[in-house]
């Protein structure tokens, strides 16, 4: 004959089984949180690759206008140079002068 407690022992999982199935919960939730990580750092991968190539060609883009208005200084330039020759000569000299004085002291 069994007793209640017989009873009560055969139907509750022993303290062994509770912490092997804890174990085994605790096991699951941490795959869970290694593949939510690995989802994470995937996703902010790929968002800082597209700001990277964003950056990128804005980048492009500026160093493009600043070529432009550079080559249109240029040709200003140019153009003063062959109207005014001599005081062209005259301010570059003095520049020359004025630098060297600066860097001497």
């Amino acid at each position: 004959m069994s007793t209640k407690s017989d009873k009560g022992a055969e139907a509750a999982p022993t303290l062994e089984e509770q912490v092997a199935q804890l174990k085994a919960e605790i096991a699951a939730l941490g795959e869970t949180l290694r593949a939510y990580g690995k989802d994470a750092v995937s996703d902010l991968s790929a968002a800082a690759g597209v700001m990277g190539n964003e950056a990128t060609t804005r980048a492009k883009a500026a160093m493009g206008g600043l070529m432009a208005e550079t080559d249109k200084l240029e040709e200003k330039l140019e153009a003063h140079v062959h109207e005014k020759p001599l005081q062209s000569l005259l301010v570059a000299f003095g520049l020359g002068i004025f630098v060297s004085l600066l860097l001497r002291r």
